[in-house]
C-alpha cells in the first residue's frame, strides 16, 4: 500500500507539482507507519527521502540532486501493485506482458467464491 502512496507523492514532487515543503508535509506524517510496515520497497523509498531531506537541511544536497535521487529510486522500484477502484468481481480487467514473464490475464473473483 505505501509503495503506491509514495510513488504518487514522489512523482508529483519530481514533476514539480509539489514544492519541497509540500513534499515534506505529505511524506513526514507517513514515516512512522511506513517504517513499521513490512513493505521493504516503501521502507527503502522513505529512507532515501528522509536521508535526502536531512542532506538538504545540512546544505550537502540541493533540490535538483534530490529530485534526481528520487527519480532514480523510483526507476529501481521492483514492487508491483494494482489498485482497481470500482471494478466488478469476475470481470477480466487487463493483461500484462514483457520479456521477463509470459502474457497473462487476471480476473477478480469475489472472496469465498
Amino acid at each position: 500500500m505505501f509503495s503506491s502512496v509514495l510513488y504518487t507523492i514522489y512523482s508529483a514532487y519530481i514533476s514539480n507539482r509539489l514544492t519541497l515543503e509540500e513534499f515534506e508535509g505529505r511524506l513526514v506524517p507517513l514515516l512512522p507507519a511506513i517504517f513499521e510496515s513490512p513493505d521493504s520497497s516503501a521502507n527503502e523509498l522513505a529512507g532515501i527521502a528522509e536521508l535526502g531531506l536531512s542532506e538538504i537541511d545540512a546544505g550537502i544536497l540541493d533540490e535538483n540532486a534530490f529530485r534526481a535521487r528520487l527519480a532514480a529510486a523510483l526507476g529501481n522500484l521492483t514492487s508491483i501493485w494494482f489498485e482497481f477502484p470500482d471494478v466488478r468481481p469476475g470481470i477480466t480487467i487487463g493483461s500484462s506482458s514483457n520479456r521477463a514473464t509470459p502474457s497473462f490475464e487476471f480476473t477478480l473473483t469475489p472472496v469465498g467464491a
